[in-house]
């Protein structure tokens, strides 16, 4: 992203989109009216001819893996699922500190065969038979002219996003273009202006609110795509009903980070109804674990610094549509930027009706904006929603 005072990086300047709606809505200003809209013009843009977007994404991989048997002082270790203890991997106990070396692993039955107490570390019995012990996958050695080694099998899930189409219209009776009591200027303009700006919002709430689902209108096809709350399935925190504190909020803020996006900027943004704001302030008062930096971008964006003691540093955005929102008022929606794509396969085209026999039998000047997109959210469990955030509690 590229938008000065709100991204320090440089990830994917404005002048890359410079041909979509959303660089022209950033160009002409309408950030406070529709400011996921205009970051857009920041983020990967994919042009498709399609009606559905699919891709594929691989899990990701912590290394981690829990015995499931009582192995005592000995080397056969039964996981939960053993898929990344190859052989030739180096792991550890982080509990007792023993460090183990992978000889055989059978994928089948989640049998490893270890070499105990590698590293000059102390063998300490294991017992996951009642509860779960968990073992980290540190790196792998191999010895000289060694086999190639055995391949780490990642399955990916495949996801779809529907192409949601959203019109605006506008319209002028010749009537009114020629009553000369008419002082308000160029009605024609003023007409193609609202329903730009209709538009812009509609796409807004698109990308905020929207919910995938297909249905079917005068047989035609119509589909629905999810927006940026819809897409965030894991991390989705609600606030107690006698107050959210600091520890509730730390243990947010840990989840969204745990899993960075691999290759981009680690940078959040927050859209939030005014409670949100409201607990920071509060909790500012209460705790000194965190500070709170408020600036204004050259854009128009009011922006509100949220720096943890530990996590990420979280940048709040006040939201029109949250705060005049029942449910969204108290909500707060985080996102990395950096896994947004647009894709774009009709992108606000105009079509006018505007001379004599052209104007669909109409004595109006009139027409319609039409809009084919959706965006995908990649790494969805690296980013998170935190409603009823409101009071603050120590």
């Amino acid at each position: 992203m590229a938008i000065p005072g709100l991204f320090t990086s440089n990830f994917n300047a404005q002048e890359t989109n410079k041909n979509t709606i959303a660089y022209r809505s950033f160009a002409q200003g309408v950030s406070g009216s529709a400011p996921l809209l205009a970051m857009l013009s920041g983020v990967k843009v994919d042009r498709v001819k399609v009606s559905q977007v699919k891709w594929y994404e691989d899990e990701y991989l912590l290394g981690l893996a829990a015995v499931t048997n009582n192995a005592g002082t000995g080397t056969q270790l039964f996981f939960d699922d053993a898929s990344e203890m190859l052989p030739n991997s180096l792991i550890e106990n982080p509990v007792t500190g023993e460090f183990m070396f992978v000889l055989e692993t059978n994928f089948t039955t989640n049998e490893v065969t270890v070499h105990r107490g590698v590293s000059k570390t102390t063998i300490v019995a294991i017992d996951g038979s009642v509860n779960p012990l968990t073992l980290q996958r540190v790196t792998c050695a191999y010895e000289e002219a060694s086999e190639r080694p055995t391949a780490l099998k990642k399955v990916g899930k495949q996801l779809y996003q529907n192409m949601q189409t959203v019109r605006s219209a506008w319209e002028t009776s010749r009537d009114q273009l020629s009553d000369e009591r008419n002082e308000t200027g160029d009605l024609v303009a003023t007409s193609k202006r609202e329903a730009a700006g209709n538009h812009e919002r509609d796409l807004e709430r698109q990308y905020l609110f929207s919910r995938s689902d297909m249905l079917r209108k005068d047989g035609n096809k119509l589909a629905l795509s999810d927006g940026l709350d819809a897409s965030i399935k894991t991390n989705r925190f609600i606030g107690a009903a006698g107050g959210t504190t600091w520890d509730d909020f730390g243990l947010f803020a840990e989840a969204i980070s745990e899993r960075p996006i691999k290759d981009a900027p680690q940078e959040y943004i927050a859209f939030c109804g005014r409670g949100p704001k409201r607990w920071a302030s509060r909790m500012a008062k209460l705790e000194g674990e965190y500070t709170l930096n408020k600036y204004e971008t050259g854009f128009g964006w009011s922006i509100t610094e949220l720096r943890p003691a530990i996590g990420p540093t979280i940048k709040l955005i006040e939201h029109q549509m949250f705060v005049s929102s029942p449910r969204y008022a108290n909500s707060l929606l985080v996102f990395n930027p950096a896994a947004l794509t647009l894709h774009i396969n009709r992108d606000g085209e105009l079509d006018e009706y505007i001379k004599r026999g052209t104007n669909n039998g109409k004595d109006s000047v009139h027409g319609n904006i039409t809009s084919k997109t959706c965006i995908t959210l990649a790494c969805e469990s690296a980013h998170g929603t935190f409603s009823n955030l409101n009071l603050a509690a120590v």
